[in-house]
C-alpha cells in the first residue's frame, strides 16, 4: 500500500501539464512517476480526440486509461482498448447551417480523425504536433464526438494570457449565441480562448472522471486544469488544482488550489501539496 493508493489524479494537458510553450517541465514527469510508484492512478483528461491525444499520453507516465473529448470517451493506450465513447446525437448535423453563419471555421471531430470542409490554418499547428492532418470533406463520417468552432487565423494553441483581448471578447459573445442556439441539448464549452466545443450534453470531464474512478475502484478524485472546459471536473473533484497562469475564471472557482505557473511544474506542486496534507 502506497501513500496515494485509492487515488485517481486526472489532469488536462495543454497549459497544465505542459507550459505555454508546449514544454513539459521535468519536475512534472518525476512527480507523476512518484505518484504512480506510491500507488496512485494518473491519466490525462483532455478535450482532444483519441488520435490527437496519443502523442501526449505517450509523453507522460500514465497508468490509467485516458479521458478524451471532454470526458465523453475513455481509451487505454497501453492496451489499445476503448473503454467507453458517447458521441453526439444524429441531430447534431442540423446545427451546422446555423453555425456557419458565425463567420468562424468549423471542424468535426471523430475519435480517430478531424474533418473540415476546407483547411483550417489555425488548427494546423495543433494537428501537426499530434502527427495528424485535417481530412477535407463535405460529409464527415459519423459518429461525431464534437463540433469545434475556432478562429480562422493564427494558432488556437495560444493561452488566455496570450490571447488578444478583442478576439477573446468576440469568442465570449459567440459562445453565448451558441449556448442559446443549442438550448441545453448540447454541452458547449471553451478549451482555449478561440475554441468553442459542442459535445454530448450528458458527459463532461467531471462525469468521465467519476466513471473512471469507479471503474478503477478509487475513493479519491484529484483534478487539475486551466481552462473553462476543465470547470466541471474542478468543481467535482475531491482535490482540485490549477496553475497560477490559468484562465481567470478558473482561479475564481470556490474550491480551487492554485499552485505555481505551468512552466514551473504545476502538477509537481499539486502532488507535493497532497503529500504535505496527508502528513498532517
Amino acid at each position: 500500500m502506497g501513500k496515494f493508493t485509492g487515488m485517481l489524479f486526472t489532469s488536462d494537458f495543454d497549459h497544465t501539464i505542459s507550459d505555454h510553450e508546449d514544454r513539459v517541465p521535468q519536475v512534472n514527469l518525476e512527480a507523476i512517476s512518484y505518484f504512480i510508484e506510491e500507488g496512485g492512478y494518473f491519466c490525462l483528461n483532455t478535450g482532444r480526440s483519441l488520435a490527437a491525444a496519443r502523442s501526449r499520453a505517450l509523453q507522460i507516465p500514465c497508468n490509467a486509461p485516458c479521458l478524451l473529448c471532454n470526458g465523453a470517451a475513455c481509451y487505454d493506450y497501453r492496451k489499445e482498448e476503448l473503454i467507453f465513447a458517447h458521441a453526439l446525437s444524429e441531430s447534431a448535423e442540423e446545427l451546422l447551417p446555423h453555425l456557419q453563419e458565425a463567420g468562424v471555421s468549423i471542424e468535426i471531430q471523430g475519435l480517430h480523425a478531424h474533418y473540415g470542409a476546407a483547411p483550417i490554418p489555425s488548427r494546423e499547428p495543433m494537428l501537426s504536433k499530434a502527427g495528424l492532418e485535417m481530412v477535407i470533406t463535405e460529409d464527415p463520417p459519423k459518429p461525431w464526438m464534437k463540433i469545434i468552432l475556432c478562429g480562422t487565423e493564427g494558432s488556437v494553441l495560444e493561452s488566455y494570457s496570450q490571447a488578444d483581448p478583442v478576439e477573446l471578447q468576440r469568442f465570449r459573445e459567440l459562445k453565448k449565441r451558441v449556448d442559446a442556439l443549442c438550448g441545453g441539448d448540447y454541452y458547449v464549452t471553451c478549451s482555449m480562448p478561440r475554441v468553442i466545443e459542442i459535445g454530448n450534453p450528458h458527459y463532461t470531464k467531471a462525469t468521465g472522471a467519476r466513471e473512471l474512478a469507479r471503474l478503477l475502484g478509487c475513493h479519491t478524485l484529484i483534478c487539475a486544469g486551466d481552462a473553462p472546459n476543465d470547470t466541471p471536473m474542478l468543481l467535482e473533484g475531491d482535490w482540485c488544482f490549477c496553475p497560477t497562469d490559468c484562465s481567470p475564471e478558473i482561479l475564481a472557482l470556490p474550491n480551487i488550489i492554485p499552485t505555481v505557473p505551468s512552466s514551473q511544474g504545476a502538477i509537481a506542486a499539486a502532488i507535493a501539496y497532497l503529500e504535505a496534507q496527508m502528513g498532517k
